[in-house]
């Protein structure tokens, strides 16, 4: 390749770079007399006419952007039929690399997170997303100048996909909750994953583990929340807001430029507020409510100057409301049963997400209510203690405690989604490794199934095979249901198939396969 001359223009000098797009040469514009870096688009066999449109639509995308934290595209040439991007040479080092020798100080990053972030919010506000946002894709000049590169695998937001092949494209690592469940890419994956970027680069290390297999991955980030970053100190918040779980209340990619620009320009030694939507398991103090809960409950005392009867002993209820709605059947219990009764009757109450936000236990804020309970006390307690504490209470409380705790006790909601995305994801890997590494794709069926279908007919099979998509996937139980088009040298043929499942570790593997349409 040295010295290969790219469209009659670019002379080859030597290689700068390469990833899953294709490699990078640096060459010389001998017309302009400048340096130039040139990409040739790589890809899968047999769709050559998909290159040419995705370098065109890589050209037109990022010359529409035109941002000083963007590489700039220059021009796109044919040669030896494939298609070539000509871009802007940028002496540099990825921030990969940088990361590389360890976690980089926090005013670093936040230095090349603005910049960063600039260019997409500019790219956001065009319509285009990125979709590949990661450290490798950041390049880091001198004096800390950053530009978002590859949009290779950009698209705008409107515009067609450009193939249906099931293929998922970016890095999973850095795949926010939603693109990990199957979603199709948007501006908030981009926030979420330049989120992650910054906290790889504090922390040392990407949020989520990196696995030998892609789909376990998808699955943690699918499920599993991210745990807090220990280094982040004033990016704490910035992090926390890029990466929050939840799409629609996940900060905007300008919201995200504006606040790492603040803290840029802060001074130095300044105080940052710190807050973050991203779990914390060990360090829980964030929230001060639970601790003072057993002091609060006297605090309303004074409220209306009046001291009021003492009440039971108080059973820590952290943030529960409770209705007010049964007082004689609840001091009655308490009576009876002390604190234990107090446990049940708080059981009976607690699942009630409307209940009146007057009456919050250990919140000295409340409006007033928690003092007409000891006004009423003394008279209804005798009277109505013994008769309806026997009858109510231990029959609702068995009934409801028991029936509301399965419901509540998943700490997550998205391992069904997950579980459909893992199944999928299965077929996707198997018809991406086969025809060309069939040892691999043997692997991926069952040791029953292999021993149903034979080496020998699988190799025979597959050999007749130059290429395979995979279209229009879903799941039907234990199941994935797929459009499958297989490509000989006598043409194409599309076939609707049912791959059943069986689940191995954290994947599936293929139990069987049936054409069905």
């Amino acid at each position: 390749m040295p010295n290969e001359l790219i469209g009659g223009r670019y002379r080859i000098e030597r290689a700068v770079g390469q990833g899953g797009m294709g490699t990078v040469w640096l060459c010389q514009d001998e017309l302009l007399n400048r340096q130039v870096a040139v990409k040739q688009i790589a890809g899968a066999s047999g769709d050559s006419a998909d290159h040419a449109r995705r370098a065109m639509r890589e050209a037109r995308t990022a010359a529409a952007l035109n941002h000083r934290n963007a590489v700039s595209i220059y021009d796109v040439v044919e040669h030896d039929g494939a298609p070539w991007l000509v871009m802007e040479y940028v002496p540099s080092q990825t921030l990969s690399e940088l990361m590389a020798e360890g976690p980089l100080p926090v005013d670093r990053v936040a230095r090349i997170g603005a910049q960063v972030a600039a260019a997409l919010a500019s790219a956001h506000r065009l319509g285009m997303i990125h979709r590949d946002v990661k450290p490798g894709n950041i390049l880091v000049g001198e004096h800390d100048q950053a530009k978002i590169s590859d949009f290779g695998i950009a698209r705008l937001s409107y515009d067609d996909r450009l193939t249906q092949t099931g293929l998922m494209a970016g890095t999973p690592t850095y795949f926010s909750p939603e693109l990990a469940r199957g979603a199709d890419p948007a501006a908030e994956s981009d926030v979420w994953a330049l989120g992650a970027t910054l906290y790889a680069a504090v922390e040392g290390r990407p949020p989520y583990p990196r696995q030998t297999n892609p789909i376990a991955t998808l699955q943690a980030i699918a499920s599993e929340p991210v745990e807090r970053p220990s280094r982040a100190g004033p990016l704490l918040e910035p992090i926390g807001h890029m990466m929050d779980r939840d799409p629609s209340s996940r900060w905007s990619m300008a919201q995200a430029e504006e606040a790492l620009r603040r803290l840029v320009e802060a001074p130095q030694g300044g105080s940052h507020e710190r807050t973050s939507v991203l779990p914390a398991p060990a360090p829980t103090s964030p929230d001060p409510t639970p601790e003072p809960t057993p002091e609060a409950t006297p605090v309303p005392e004074p409220s209306r100057g009046r001291e009021p009867e003492p009440s039971p002993p108080p059973a820590p209820a952290p943030r529960r409301r409770f209705r007010i709605l049964p007082v004689a059947l609840v001091l009655a219990a308490l009576v009876l049963l002390g604190a234990g009764g107090y446990l049940l009757v708080t059981a009976l109450n607690a699942d009630d997400p409307s209940a009146d936000p007057g009456v919050a236990t250990g919140s000295p804020s409340a409006d007033g209510s928690p003092t007409q309970e000891p006004e009423e006390t003394p008279e209804e307690t005798p009277e109505e203690t013994p008769e309806e504490t026997p009858e109510e209470t231990p029959t609702e409380t068995p009934e409801e405690t028991p029936t509301e705790t399965p419901e509540e006790t998943p700490t997550e909601s998205d391992p069904p989604v997950a579980a459909q995305a893992a199944k999928i994801g299965a077929i996707e890997s198997y018809f991406n490794t086969v025809p060309s590494d069939l040892d691999a794709g043997f692997a991926q069926l069952t040791p029953r199934y292999q021993q149903e279908v034979g080496r020998d007919s699988y190799n025979g099979f597959w050999g007749t095979i130059d290429d395979v998509t995979v279209a229009n996937t879903r799941t039907e139980g234990n199941a994935v249901i797929a459009d499958i088009t297989y490509v000989t040298d006598g043409g194409s043929q599309t076939e609707t198939h049912r791959l059943d499942l069986v689940r191995q570790g954290s994947t599936y593997l293929i139990d069987g396969d049936e054409a069905i349409g």
